[in-house]
């Protein structure tokens, strides 16, 4: 592996254009997938793949908050339900 910082391997590559797509990787010493996220397509690949995830991540988020949100209102109405049903079994007792 090259030890010059990226920039500047690519602008070395600019003069000598010539090489073929598998030889650029060699020349690099990296893959050709890491070589191609270099390139105006490859970034832009990169990039619309990396909103499509945040999206599908945001829209996970959300409906766990409303999953979470079902969960504490049913939770609530248990609650709710044992202490009325707790209250009338005190009465009963105390009735006799």
């Amino acid at each position: 592996m090259h030890s010059e910082p990226i920039e500047l391997q690519f602008r070395l590559l600019e003069c000598t254009l010539n090489l073929s797509q598998p030889k650029l990787p060699k020349s690099l010493g990296m893959s050709l997938g890491v070589v191609n996220f270099f390139t105006p397509q490859g970034f832009s690949e990169k990039a619309a793949l990396t909103a499509a995830l945040l999206k599908c991540k945001m829209h996970d988020y959300h409906f766990l908050k409303e999953i979470e949100a079902v969960s504490i209102e049913s939770i609530e109405a248990e609650q709710v339900g044992f202490e009325s049903n707790l209250t009338n079994v005190k009465e009963d007792i105390s009735r006799g």
